[in-house]
């Protein structure tokens, strides 16, 4: 059995390791089969699963890093659409008048062309709103923000107000609400 190994012997001993690992071989199966003492075999194998959980936990934090950038894109369009949805909307609409009556409207003969435009206030569409509510508390679970105190049971809170009936003032207090200890 080997005593001392180089460090490029050391990495290839180790991916040998884990490829056995994977395939269900024993410590000492292993030790056996690549000439190398148990001790170190056991050695090798905590520094491969320290590497293993090193990269299991990258790639969960990359995964929410992604999410949470998703979620911040998809809040911002959804807070640009809600600013649009307010305000006031104008309507035009053209109408030819003909200047003879009987006749047929045409606006090459002398016809008048008539423009209408209507004003109406909007409020803002409450879906928007709806849909932010809803990426708080995704944003949140994903931070772990939903996590109970020792004492108390796992609940998660459901947000589900009819939006739509709810005046300015009642929609700002079910948001913050909603956001209360976060």
């Amino acid at each position: 059995m080997a005593k001392n190994r180089t460090a490029v012997q050391r990495l290839k001993d180790r991916e040998n390791i884990a490829q056995l690992l994977l395939q269900g071989w024993t410590q000492i199966e292993i030790s056996r089969y690549l000439e190398i003492h148990p001790s170190t075999v056991c050695r090798d194998v905590q520094a491969i699963e320290a590497e293993w959980q090193k990269a299991a936990v990258d790639d969960i934090h990359l995964a929410k890093v992604k999410e949470l950038e998703r979620l911040r894109l998809l809040d911002r369009e959804l807070w640009a659409a809600w600013h649009r949805s307010i305000g006031t909307r104008e309507t035009t609409v053209q109408e030819i008048i003909a200047a003879a009556e009987g006749g047929e409207a045409k606006p090459s003969t002398g016809d008048r062309l008539k423009h209408t435009t209507r004003r109406e206030v909007q409020n803002g569409d409450p879906r928007f709103l709806s849909e932010i509510i809803k990426i708080v508390g995704l944003r949140m679970e994903i931070l772990g923000g939903f996590a109970p105190a020792d004492n108390q049971k796992r609940v998660r809170p459901v947000i589900t107000p009819d939006v739509a009936q709810m005046s300015d003032t009642e929609l700002m207090e079910t948001i913050q609400a909603g956001l209360a200890g976060f």
